[in-house]
């Protein structure tokens, strides 16, 4: 299966979308090249997406990448699934999702 074009795919037809983040938690901003790979915080590096879609993006990330690039994004999948006051360790994009929309 080729992870990069899911990637790929997903960050492009979501870019296009005209969405706008309300502080309700149910648009995420996420860095279509991570941070640790040398993204920037430029308005094209950004997307918004849904609790859903951007657990699904730092899958496909954590798929995509090798080596040190790999350890990052696994790091940053297991910080969304962090167990904290307010959830239970989260173990698929659905349970994310629903959790969010509650917070």
């Amino acid at each position: 299966m080729n992870y990069q074009k899911i990637y790929d795919e997903l960050m492009i037809s979501r870019k296009t979308m005209t969405r706008i983040k309300t502080g309700n938690g149910l648009l995420e901003c996420h860095h279509i090249i991570p941070k640790s790979f040398g993204g920037s915080e430029d308005k094209d590096n950004l997307v918004l997406l849904t609790p859903k879609e951007h657990f699904l993006a730092h899958k496909l990330l954590v798929k995509i990448s090798f080596g040190r690039d790999k350890s990052k994004m696994c790091l940053a999948l297991l910080m969304m699934c962090r167990n904290n006051q307010n959830q239970k360790r989260i173990k698929n994009s659905r349970e994310y999702a629903r959790v969010k929309i509650l917070v």
